[in-house]
Order: structure tokens, then sequence, then C-alpha cells
């Protein structure tokens, strides 16, 4: 990306391991937003976390997401990402809801 000076790519050096996309790459692709976050000061801790939030967030089960952060329960899991969570809840609700119709009108028949 033009104007984007920083082109430090030792953390993505074959000792590093690196087996994502090429830096190149990224940087054309997401410059602006490495950009802007530069600005930022990002702690490994925030970046796990914003990274635990995702996966969570794009329906990763809660109990991979528990294992892969070395978690020792999910329960911890649950405490501190839980509430990132709310389409299990609400897909839940739907289904309680959409079976309480159908109870209600068994218990009436039932009861006549």
């Amino acid at each position: 990306m033009e104007g984007l000076a920083w082109r430090d790519f030792t953390s993505f050096a074959k000792k590093a391991l690196w087996r994502g996309a090429n830096p190149e790459d990224l940087l054309e692709r997401h410059g602006t937003a490495v950009a802007t976050l530069r600005t930022k000061h990002l702690s490994p801790y925030m970046l796990r976390h914003t990274g635990i939030s995702w996966k969570l967030q794009d329906g990763v089960l809660i109990f991979v997401l528990s294992r892969d952060a070395g978690h020792e329960s999910v329960t911890t899991t649950d405490r501190r990402y839980g509430h990132i969570d709310r389409d299990a809840s609400e897909s839940a609700a739907r289904v309680i809801a959409g079976r309480l119709p159908r109870v209600r009108a068994g218990l009436i028949a039932l009861a006549a």
C-alpha cells in the first residue's frame, strides 16, 4: 500500500515459522487497517481476546475455543466470552418459543 512506510517483516521470517499469507499481499489488502492499528497500543492479550471473540461470533463451538485457548474448563471460557455469543441463546429461545404454542394446544386438547 502506498504511503505505508512500515516494511519490517522480521516477524514473518522463516525462523518465526510463519505459515500465513505473504506479508506484502496482506499489506495490499489490509494496509489501511494496519496503518490505523499502528497508532494503537495492542497487547498480546488484546489480540488474543479479539481472536477468540471473533471465532465465537463466527460460530466456532465454545468447547473448541476453550481447548484452543488453553482454558482449564469451558466454564472459564464462558465466563470470559459467553456474553459475546448471543446467537446461541437467541437460537435456543426460538426453538422453545416454536414449541410452546404446540405444547399449549396439546394441554388444552387433553383438558377438553
